[in-house]
């Protein structure tokens, strides 16, 4: 059996393992997906046959800071020769940092199979498993996209406020050099990465990597994130939450919520958009992007422990 389904996942297929993706890497149905903070390491070896998704150039509208639009999605998913029915498997660098946020977008548009292959590329490189620098060949394909509803997967600026102001959770996953104001980034970046530091009043810090195992990557079990959030911070399962992120970091808690959430309330994932925690007093001049789950597994949803939980972050980019 594989390891996942005994990690108490409410939907474990979302992850797929090192193995399952060794064994599929010649099936036809199947597409792997490579998405890295650090555009170099595609070109310079990846997975056999896998295709390159740049969180930069692909992901995000090139114009408004926002996600790309249905007919942006139907060309980026044609060119990589992705179909409606296919099983788009995602991995990258840090502990699947940005394969998570790609591994989002494809759900924002309801691709029926994604997964997230745990551990990502250090776990598959440290296996000693086969890379390779040529760049596949892959027949464009047609996909054809619903319209992104936002309504679903993301919750806006007075949805946001109307949170803060019944007095519900937040949890800001910010690194916590970030979640003081130290930094406006994460430590070992540049210094650049908000317009404000600190965090929202009231938000409980739980940087986003504790949800995975600093040694491979890998996932934590629900009973490990259920420590964290119910135990540790006190946080219920029945509790109305929204994670308030930096973009990159709330996309990656979705995904894993998307696993973990609705891993111990069975509900099923809902993400939203909302605000930034670096713009605490003018979050409300223009709707930021955030990130919402209602059901323990749900996306940016780190707080797999609790019932209904939500995630902010930077729109768009």
């Amino acid at each position: 059996m594989n390891e996942h389904w005994t990690r108490g996942y409410a939907f474990p297929e979302v992850l797929v393992s090192t193995e399952w993706v060794a064994a599929n890497l010649d099936n036809p149905k199947v597409r792997i997906v490579e998405s890295n903070e650090d555009p170099l390491l595609y070109r310079a070896k990846h997975i056999p046959g896998a295709v390159e998704v740049d969180w930069t150039r692909d992901l995000n509208h090139p114009i408004v800071r926002d996600y790309l639009r249905r007919d942006g999605f139907e060309k980026l998913a044609g060119r990589v020769g992705i179909t409606r029915d296919t099983t788009v498997v995602f991995y990258g660098d840090k502990s699947n940092w940005w394969a998570c946020y790609a591994y989002w977008i494809f759900k924002l548009f309801n691709h029926p199979t994604a997964r997230i292959m745990d551990g990502g590329r250090p776990k598959w490189e440290r296996e000693g498993r086969p890379m390779t620098k040529e760049i596949p060949s892959i027949a464009p394909a047609k996909y054809e996209a619903p319209e992104r509803d936002d309504t679903v997967h993301r919750a806006f600026r007075d949805e946001v406020l109307a949170h803060i102001e019944a007095g519900k959770a937040l949890v800001d996953v910010q690194s916590p050099e970030e979640y003081s104001g130290e930094r406006l980034h994460m430590p070992d970046y540049p210094n650049e990465g908000a317009l404000r530091g600190g965090h929202i009043p009231g938000a409980f810090s739980i940087p986003w990597s504790r949800a995975a195992h600093p040694e491979d990557g890998t996932f934590k079990s629900a009973e490990e994130l259920r420590k964290i959030y119910v135990d540790e911070k006190g946080l219920s399962e029945t509790d109305d939450i929204i994670f308030a992120v930096e973009n990159p970091q709330g996309i990656s808690a979705k995904a894993l919520a998307v696993i973990l959430d609705e891993g111990l309330s069975g509900e099923p994932p809902e993400t939203i958009a909302g605000v930034s925690p670096d713009i605490v007093t003018t979050i409300f001049d223009r709707e930021l992007s955030m990130g919402k789950s209602l059901g323990l597994m749900g996306m940016v949803h780190m707080a797999l422990s609790l019932a209904r939980r939500r995630t902010a972050s930077k729109a768009g980019g």
